[in-house]
């Protein structure tokens, strides 16, 4: 048995680092030729990751209520080798057979579903910075006015002239206090 360490280290190599490797590789050739050839692996990457990202989706329920199964882990390794590796094409069975079918026929729903959700997180976001700058303004009010009266309270209490020299006053005829008691 893998484990599920040992499983989310083959999965994630095999599953993200080595297709995106390839993907970056095929962006690179698509920039310097533009063949068929090219644009197939290109088509055939962006294929990939969309059935990853599904599978990634689906996962997180999956892992919860199937992570008790035995060989759960082993299972989800085989999976991701089968739509990773050119040459079992499984991503591309998966997305002729299921994902592009099934995004084709509710593809204008998910557009939908988008921009309200767009919509949504605008007018929240919108709300949000409304009320932060409500309460910004409100405590910066409540701070201002303690800061006055603060000011005020403390400024009814002189300084006297005494309490800032420390007592070696000059006397009128110019000479310090501490000169007139030697004297």
């Amino acid at each position: 048995m893998l484990g599920p360490l040992l499983t989310r280290l083959l999965t994630f190599s095999v599953g993200c680092l080595w297709p995106g490797y390839r993907s970056y590789q095929a962006i690179k050739a698509a920039s310097d030729k533009d063949d068929d050839a090219t644009k197939q692996e290109v088509f055939d990457c962006l294929v990939y990751w969309i059935i990853l990202a599904t599978f990634s989706f689906l996962e997180q329920v999956g892992d919860v209520v199937m992570s008790w199964l035995p060989f759960y882990y082993e299972a989800k390794a085989l999976f991701i080798l089968w739509i990773a590796l050119p040459h079992f094409n499984g991503s591309r069975t998966l997305y002729d057979c299921l994902v592009q079918p099934w995004l084709q026929k509710n593809e204008n729903h998910i557009d939908r579903a988008i921009e309200d959700a767009g919509a949504f997180a605008k007018s929240q976001a919108i709300l949000a910075g409304k009320k932060t700058l409500s309460f910004v303004q409100n405590r910066g009010v409540e701070i201002m006015y303690a800061g006055k009266k603060y000011l005020e309270d403390n400024s009814q209490s002189k300084l006297k002239i005494e309490d800032v020299t420390d007592g070696d006053q000059s006397t009128a005829d110019g000479t310090s206090d501490a000169n007139q008691a030697t004297t």
